[in-house]
């Protein structure tokens, strides 16, 4: 765990808007984001919710300290993943994507943010509370077939809670990401079923299930192609202790 200080590979995402000075006032959380290799990358879903023609979307870097205002979004044509880009690298550095085939069974850490809500400021601002979560658990399936969210379709043993879409997914290292979580999949399991036919030839039936939530992610390799294929640049810093310029508060 000791390494979870010496990286910053998540960060929460707000939705804002500019005021008539010119500055960026936060309206309220949206979602999670994974920075791969100085690239802020979260699902589509997250910033279709935001109109950019007349809002932003914030980040905070270091605990709060600093600020970017991203202006824009790279979208996938096709699948639920998108890419903001700050206006300069992170000073710190970030996790490199998993380069190997991703086995089920592996044991896998979600970081992400929720909604902890909202406290009025002495101003009669708004400050916006987010908490961050951390879950554990292992990938069950790992499928070769395409929907119209990912390439490949896997499951993680845990759902993706609200807020956490665009959270990555890490080793227990914390050394490198083994994917970015999007969404659900819901399945049933039969615990019980009865069937009687009464004397009147009516039939009765009961059956007890349970619904099972199971994560969906992009594994490291997909996320890897979409990058490709958006032909986003490598904005790793090589200098992670650079001037911090170019950060908006």
């Amino acid at each position: 765990m000791s390494n979870v200080h010496s990286y910053q590979f998540a960060v929460a995402l707000f939705k804002g808007t500019r005021n008539k000075t010119g500055q960026a006032e936060l309206s309220g959380f949206i979602g999670s984001a994974t920075i791969i290799n100085g690239r802020v990358c979260t699902c589509k879903h997250v910033v279709e919710a935001v109109d950019f023609s007349k809002e932003v979307i914030l980040t905070a870097w270091d605990h709060q300290e600093m600020w970017a205002i991203f202006t824009s979004a790279i979208v996938h044509p096709k699948y639920d993943f998108a890419v903001l880009q700050p206006p300069q690298p992170p000073p710190f550095a970030s996790l490199p994507l998993y380069e190997h085939p991703l086995p089920t069974g592996a044991r896998v850490y979600a970081v992400g943010f929720h909604d902890d809500g909202v406290i009025p400021t002495i101003g009669g601002g708004k400050n916006f509370q987010v908490a961050s979560r951390t879950f554990y658990g292992n990938v069950v399936r790992i499928l070769e077939t395409q929907s119209n969210k990912s390439p490949s379709i896997c499951e993680i043993s845990f759902p993706t809670h609200s807020g956490f879409s665009g959270a990555p997914l890490v080793d227990r290292t914390f050394r490198a990401v083994f994917g970015m979580v999007y969404g659900n999949l819901e399945q049933s399991i039969q615990l019980y079923s009865k069937t009687e036919v009464l004397d009147n030839e009516v039939q009765f039936s009961e059956i007890v299930s349970r619904i099972i939530e199971l994560g969906l992610f992009h594994r490291a390799l997909d996320i890897k192609r979409f990058l490709t294929e958006l032909e986003v640049p490598d904005i790793q810093s090589e200098n992670y202790s650079e001037s911090k310029r170019g950060f908006e508060t």
